[in-house]
């Protein structure tokens, strides 16, 4: 796969797992870097290594790299979620040319990997991470289900006008942007984890019924608003 490199944002693993060339023993999942790390791990380029080795793997050997670079790592659970949120962010790059199925399909195969393992409560605290980064944030009180709040935000991501999609945000942005803005009738924050399911495509199973969306229409919908011209006037006697 040709990687737009410039375009690709990083994520910071807190582990990453990698090897030089001139190791004794290499496997065929292991990540190369071979790279001074003077200056510090370069994160970007591991980044871009890691989405490299995992476009140009066949479908049947993702699960052996996935399970082979969980043993790597100390905290497996971590290490997926990272991935899952790298390839989220840079999804509009990703998904170029024929490689929309082909990340579709990386996005659910990681989620099931990631299922798999325990996640740490002390390492994923982001409920507490809202609370104190926006304490002073006012935010409005929603009275409908939060599927109805997320798949009204989720039409933002799909529909477009004028070839741009109505919000350009990432699935990372939008769910800060629920969280910060938004919160149930008693105060209390919704689940980011909750916001990230509704906002998947493959989730269209926990969309609201059709009769409790909020609908935005599509770009061709055109309102009347002023009153159209030549209408009869009706005479009363």
């Amino acid at each position: 796969m040709k990687m737009p490199v410039d375009e690709i944002q990083r994520m910071v693993f807190v582990e990453y797992p990698t090897k030089q060339s001139s190791h004794y023993q290499l496997h065929q999942f292991d990540i190369i870097y071979d790279f001074s790390m003077q200056g510090g791990f370069d994160h970007k380029r591991y980044c871009i290594l890691l989405l490299r080795a995992l476009f140009a793997l066949k479908k049947k050997e993702r699960i052996s790299f996935l399970d082979y670079q969980c043993k790597l790592v100390t905290k497996p659970f971590r290490w997926l979620n990272s991935l899952y949120l790298l390839l989220e962010n840079n999804f509009r790059v990703l998904i170029r040319g024929s490689k929309a199925k082909s990340f579709s399909e990386l996005i659910d195969l990681i989620e099931e990997k990631r299922n798999l393992y325990p996640q740490y409560p002390m390492e994923s605290n982001q409920l507490d991470d809202y609370q104190d980064n926006n304490a002073f944030t006012k935010r409005y009180r929603w009275r409908g289900t939060v599927n109805q709040l997320v798949h009204m935000y989720y039409q933002t991501l799909l529909k477009t006008h004028k070839g741009n999609t109505l919000l350009d945000l990432t699935t990372q942005e939008m769910i800060d942007m629920i969280m910060e803005r938004y919160c149930r009738i008693d105060g209390t924050l919704f689940n980011p984890g909750t916001i990230r399911s509704y906002l998947k495509p493959s989730k269209s199973d926990k969309h609201p019924n059709m009769g409790q969306q909020i609908i935005i229409p599509e770009e061709e919908t055109e309102f009347l608003i002023d009153e159209p011209k030549n209408r009869p006037i009706k005479k009363f006697p």
